[in-house]
């Protein structure tokens, strides 16, 4: 009853909060459509906040969750129409506080989008249907051995299967980007 609710900007909605107390969960209502939603919770700046993400349905039903051995967590998931709740909470440890963004983003149907690695600050995905094209806006420092961090979109193929992208602009990044 008290979830703040979520305002969208085209199919995307952002927010950014704080975990403030060991015991705090901070609940965001938004409302779907119907349709894919990639759906993060990532530390904002320095932050070192090691978070969980929960989404719930009007009833209360847990229908998806992340809890991964990293900070940032991200889930994706197909929503029928309706309300729907995303929880961000830490694990209640003493250094489980911070800064953190939450960001709720419709994805065309079989696609998703996340973080990999430490990214430092959340990455955002947005597509645009009548154009045909995606805006990943992320960070990290390197995309190289065994410790990579970037933003990436991808979609699950069954069987071989090609993608081509044509990357428009790359700004502040690495040169092994």
């Amino acid at each position: 009853a008290t979830a703040t609710p979520l305002a969208f900007g085209g199919d995307r909605a952002q927010v950014s909060g704080v975990i403030e107390q060991l015991t705090d969960a901070d609940a965001f209502s938004f409302t779907s459509t119907g349709g894919a939603y990639a759906i993060a919770a990532n530390r904002d700046g320095y932050s070192g906040v090691d978070l969980k993400l929960e989404i719930y349905d009007a009833s209360g039903a847990m229908v998806s969750q992340s809890d991964s051995a990293t900070n940032n967590q991200s889930t994706n998931v197909t929503l029928p129409a309706g309300t729907y709740y995303a929880v961000v909470k830490s694990h209640g440890n003493y250094s489980d506080i911070g800064r953190y963004a939450l960001t709720v983003q419709a994805m065309p149907s079989g696609w998703g989008a996340a973080d990999v690695g430490d990214v430092g600050f959340a990455g955002s995905t947005a597509y645009d249907a009548a154009s045909g094209t995606w805006t990943l806006d992320g960070g990290g420092a390197d995309v190289w051995g065994t410790a990579d961090e970037f933003r990436f979109a991808y979609q699950t193929l069954d069987g071989d299967g090609q993608i081509v992208a044509r990357v428009n602009g790359q700004e502040n990044t690495d040169g092994w980007a």
